[in-house]
């Protein structure tokens, strides 16, 4: 899996093929900044904070991703609200 998801439609040509040509739906969890850097905080120390704080700054430069997807807001929202609009969007 890339580590950029910006490169998730190249190598979703291949889940394509593997799910026998079942299309793809990207659904993308949108998180607010300081909800996000204030996880990372609380889970992450050293170098590994550095790497994930940089990551999340790098996402935050980029902006949306340049393919179609379909955003979730997750935030603090409680886990079955968030897994309901991800079900959702992506037509289940």
């Amino acid at each position: 899996m890339p580590q950029d998801t910006r490169e998730l439609p190249a190598a979703s040509d291949g889940f394509t093929r593997f799910l026998g040509g079942t299309p793809l739906s990207v659904v993308r969890l949108d998180t607010p900044l300081d909800v996000l850097v204030r996880r990372v905080r609380a889970r992450d120390a050293g170098p590994e904070l550095d790497e994930h704080l940089a990551l999340i700054a790098a996402a935050e430069e980029a902006g949306p991703p340049p393919f179609e997807h379909h955003p979730v807001a997750a935030g603090e929202r409680p886990a079955a609200a968030v897994a309901a609009d991800v079900l959702a969007a992506a037509g289940w």
